[in-house]
């Protein structure tokens, strides 16, 4: 019996990533569509939290662009893209999407740690997790 199976090989690490987190974040899902991943779910960061849907849209070699779906986040949030109000979990250039399980064990996380500072925030405005403050002309990492 023949089965027509993608073996994970450096070239499709992303689609086993990817594959990944839908075996092991439950609730998850992926699409492919227009040459990029979906990545669907929803992250509750504490017991006292709400549920977060979340949506991951991925592109090979580009950051992900990661935006929550409900409940709304504030729009005078900190560390929101002004542009599309997609969320800023990690500072790019200090890691790359061809990390090897970039999104299973950095992006994920990363955005469950995002929405608990989120709230945090909600509470206090002051911002508790790292932080890069972005300028014209530099950047500096905060923590």
């Amino acid at each position: 019996m023949y089965y027509n199976m993608a073996i994970p090989t450096p070239k499709n690490n992303l689609y086993l990533d990817l594959l990944l987190v839908v075996r092991e974040y439950q609730g998850f899902t992926m699409q492919r569509r227009n040459g990029r991943y979906i990545l669907k779910g929803e992250i509750q960061p504490s017991l006292h939290s709400p549920v977060y849907k979340i949506k991951v849209e991925i592109r090979e070699g580009v950051p992900p662009r990661i935006v929550v779906l409900s409940p709304a986040i504030h729009k005078k949030s900190k560390h929101v893209y002004k542009a599309d109000g997609s969320l800023c979990v990690y500072q790019p250039r200090a890691i790359h999407p061809s990390t090897p399980f970039f999104y299973r064990d950095y992006i994920i996380p990363w955005i469950g740690l995002w929405l608990l500072f989120y709230e945090q925030w909600l509470v206090t405005k002051i911002w508790y997790g790292p932080e890069y403050i972005h300028t014209n002309h530099t950047d500096r990492f905060v923590q």
